[in-house]
């Protein structure tokens, strides 16, 4: 599985900053992060979560600025959901918007090609996390001036453990074994490999 991740497009080598964050305090985050402009996007576990979060961040953000994607669409509103992140995040940039927040699932980890200029990710198994981060500076374009360098913060990491969300869904095992290995600059393409061996390393 490790060696077949969705690398950037270009497979050219990147490496990105990571930082364990509190998703309270996202909105804030975010604020500061896109004051020029840029894509983010949210990745999170559960679809209570991401609904909980979009509304939030429209809120704060207008509804125009913030889309939601998870599996519980009709499958002809996910598609079409798709087909506009697509249009929006895909290679190119005639219909980049100046700034957007895409609040989504695990949907978003597979068959998308689209990128974001910062990613916030809740903490999952290694290499669904470094699949995520796939979706980070996947494509060589300019960027942001405050997000020139590839950030991704990682969520669901609470001070008593894990968001029971989180654990619901991939186990406590799984998350410690992420929370252990991940470092705090990761190298693609270089790191996958050893990374994923170590998470699923028995010993």
């Amino acid at each position: 599985v490790v060696e077949q991740l969705s690398l950037p497009a270009s497979n050219r080598k990147l490496k990105v900053k990571t930082q364990v964050f509190d998703i309270d305090e996202i909105g804030n985050k975010l604020e500061e992060l896109l004051v020029n402009g840029g894509c983010a996007g949210v990745i999170v576990n559960t679809v209570a979560r991401a609904q909980d979060l979009y509304l939030e961040l429209a809120t704060s953000f207008g509804g125009e600025m913030v889309r939601l994607l998870h599996s519980r669409f009709i499958p002809s509103d996910r598609a079409g959901k798709e087909d506009e992140l697509r249009r929006f995040l895909g290679p190119g940039n005639s219909y980049r918007p100046d700034k957007l927040i895409v609040v989504g699932t695990q949907v978003m980890e597979q068959s998308l090609d689209i990128d974001f200029d910062v990613l916030f990710t809740d903490i999952c198994p290694m290499d669904l996390l470094i699949q995520r981060i796939g979706r980070l500076h996947r494509h060589d374009r300019p960027r942001p001036l405050m997000l020139s360098d590839a950030y991704c913060f990682i969520t669901g990491v609470d001070p008593g453990g894990f968001d029971k969300g989180c654990k619901a869904v991939y186990g406590e095992y799984m998350l410690m074994n992420t929370l252990a290995l991940v470092p705090l600059e990761l190298n693609l393409p270089e790191d996958i490999c050893g990374l994923g061996q170590k998470a699923y390393n028995e010993t």
